[in-house]
């Protein structure tokens, strides 16, 4: 007796995935057992049934959600066994490599047949692999742009301009702008629309990095410092969230603050006191016991306070500096909080 085909259909789309349902039921031999419409319903789905054989796999996903191709990835490391066979209606051949590079086991276009689909999933059931001819030679390179890179196209993707970007990033306008300029050199466009349908393209491809959350990025940086130093950071106040602006500020601050210790203090203790002074200012104040510097010279340092320096500079704050080989270092940050959301 022919062994059942148990398959899991994953698709945000609940009318495809009803008439791929119906379509499959018909066929001899194979099981629908679930759907699902996002990563973790999909990933909960994995776990509910064991008997799984394979997924027919979607790429977009409610926001906040990993896309399809990031799912396939981790389902491949948790449940290696499970098949998974990408169906998109993306027909560029950066998706079809990338579900390759993740370990999917084909890719078929959701205006594929009935008859198409039915083959594909046999023959992935067979072990074999299904890939459209356009997806098996690399006809150009392509490279993931690089973290940075993927901050700036997100927010290019949303229609914000230069100056915008700075504002979201914490970085000054002159950087967002190399950032652009180097984009685009990188994949050859001539445009700021070709520079947009690339945005698009990547989040696409790769999925829309949530907003940083301030009390998860924090709690990084000080489980990072006290891993390089052994010492413990003093947070005086709630870690809360603020707009993505003005807690990718802070947060810039106060990474910027911590590497700059690292570097020039030979501190024991380490403090830092929150205050928002009221609803367009905040302030950061970052006091250590170790061996200043001289104030004087800041202006000729290329590291460490100069960050500081350049961080609140692209983002209309200001910076006073304490040091003295006695007392320490205390340096308070203003920053400009912002509205935008």
């Amino acid at each position: 007796m022919e062994k059942q085909i148990n398959i899991l259909l994953v698709d945000d789309h609940r009318m495809l995935a009803d008439s791929m349902k119906n379509l499959l039921n018909t066929e001899s031999g194979f099981c629908v057992v679930a759907t699902a419409n996002d990563a973790k319903g999909a990933l909960g789905c994995c776990h509910d049934y064991p008997q799984l054989d394979i997924i027919l796999m979607d790429i977009h996903f409610p926001n906040g959600s990993p896309n399809g191709l990031e799912l396939t990835r981790q389902i491949k490391e948790i449940y290696p066994d499970i098949k998974v066979l990408v169906c998109s209606g993306h027909h560029e051949v950066e998706y079809i490599q990338l579900a390759k590079k993740l370990g999917a086991n084909g890719y078929i276009k959701k205006d594929a047949s009935g008859g198409q689909t039915v083959h594909a999933i046999k023959e992935v059931i067979k072990g074999n692999e299904v890939w459209p001819l356009t997806g098996l030679p690399i006809d150009r390179g392509w490279e993931k742009p690089t973290p940075t890179e993927m901050d700036v196209l997100k927010y290019v993707a949303r229609g914000l301009q230069t100056d915008q970007i700075g504002i979201e990033l914490a970085m000054l306008v002159r950087t967002v702008s190399a950032h652009r300029r180097n984009i685009k050199l990188k994949y050859n466009l001539k445009t700021r629309g070709d520079l947009i349908l690339l945005a698009e393209k990547c989040m696409g491809l790769y999925g829309i990095e949530p907003d940083p959350q301030l009390p998860a990025e924090l709690d990084g940086h000080f489980k990072k410092f006290k891993m390089d130093t052994g010492m413990v950071v003093e947070f005086g106040g709630n870690m809360v969230n603020f707009d993505n602006a003005t807690n990718r500020a802070i947060s810039r601050v106060v990474e910027e603050a911590l590497k700059n210790i690292r570097q020039h203090a030979s501190a024991s203790k380490v403090s830092i006191q929150p205050n928002e002074l009221n609803s367009s200012r905040i302030t950061l104040a970052i006091c250590d016991d170790g061996k200043g510097f001289d104030v004087n010279r800041l202006d000729g340092l290329k590291k460490g306070i100069y960050g500081l320096k350049r961080i609140l500079a692209a983002i209309g704050g200001e910076l006073v500096i304490k040091s003295s080989s006695d007392s320490g270092t205390s340096v308070v940050a203003t920053l400009r909080r912002t509205t935008r959301h």
